[in-house]
């Protein structure tokens, strides 16, 4: 390999290396606050017993 594919190589690998560190920097750097879900999710899954008494 040449001196202009191993240039071209270190350049892409520092890109994506840079980007991959910037985007878990990002993830890691969010306040716990902002991380938990609300505790009344109905996700309509169960049914109520009156409306299984119904039938």
């Amino acid at each position: 390999m040449n001196t202009q594919g191993w240039i071209i190589f270190i350049i892409a690998n520092t890109a994506v290396i840079s980007l991959i560190a910037f985007c878990l920097y990002r993830v890691f750097s969010i306040e716990q606050e902002h991380m938990h879900a609300p505790l009344d999710i109905d996700t309509h899954d169960l049914q109520d017993d009156d409306e299984s008494d119904t039938n």
